[in-house]
C-alpha cells in the first residue's frame, strides 16, 4: 500500500497541481499541494500550517490471480483534500474545485503516469463544515481504486 501511495503521490506533484492551478480564478485562489502537505494516513491538521492538506488513506486490498505467477493487486484508497484559511464560501469552491481537479486529472491518466495499470474515481463526498470551529474548513473525499500486477516467481 505504502508503494501505491508514493504513485498517488508523485501523480498528485506532478500531474493533479496543474488542474489545481488551472482551477484558480480572482474570486478563488486555489493553492497547489506541496510535498510536505501530502499524508499517507488519517491527518492531525494542528500540525499544519498550509491551507490545503491532501490525506491518502489505505481503505482495503484484494488479490486477484490473472496467469500463473501474476496477480492483480486491487487497493482502494480515500484520497481527501482539506481546505482551510479562507472565508466560508470560499471555502466551499475551493472544495469542490480539488475534487474536481482530481477527478479530472485521474480521468485524463488512468495509469497514473504509467506508473500503475489503471485507477477509477469512485464516490466523492463533500464536507462543507469539517473543523472543530464552525465554518473553518472544508474537505472533499473521493473513492479511489488503483490495479496493479505483481508478478510471482513459480
Amino acid at each position: 500500500m505504502e508503494e501505491i501511495f508514493n504513485f498517488i503521490k508523485a501523480f498528485i506533484l506532478e500531474t493533479v497541481n496543474g488542474y489545481i492551478s488551472e482551477s484558480a480564478d480572482e474570486t478563488t485562489p486555489m493553492n497547489e499541494i506541496e510535498e510536505s502537505n501530502i499524508v499517507f494516513g488519517a491527518v492531525d491538521l494542528s500540525r499544519y500550517s498550509a491551507k490545503v492538506v491532501c490525506a491518502v488513506v489505505p481503505e482495503s486490498q484484494e488479490d486477484d490471480e490473472s496467469e500463473i505467477g501474476a496477480y492483480k493487486i486491487g487497493s482502494d484508497f480515500t484520497v481527501s483534500f482539506l481546505c482551510k484559511g479562507y472565508p466560508q464560501d470560499v471555502l466551499v469552491r475551493q472544495m469542490c474545485r480539488y475534487g474536481e481537479a482530481f477527478r479530472r486529472a485521474v480521468l485524463d491518466d488512468v495509469s497514473l503516469g504509467q506508473r500503475v495499470e489503471r485507477a477509477d474515481i469512485g464516490r466523492r463526498d463533500f464536507f462543507t463544515d469539517a473543523g472543530a470551529v464552525e465554518k473553518q474548513m472544508t474537505a472533499v473525499e473521493t473513492g479511489l481504486s488503483v490495479v496493479t500486477e505483481d508478478d510471482i516467481e513459480i
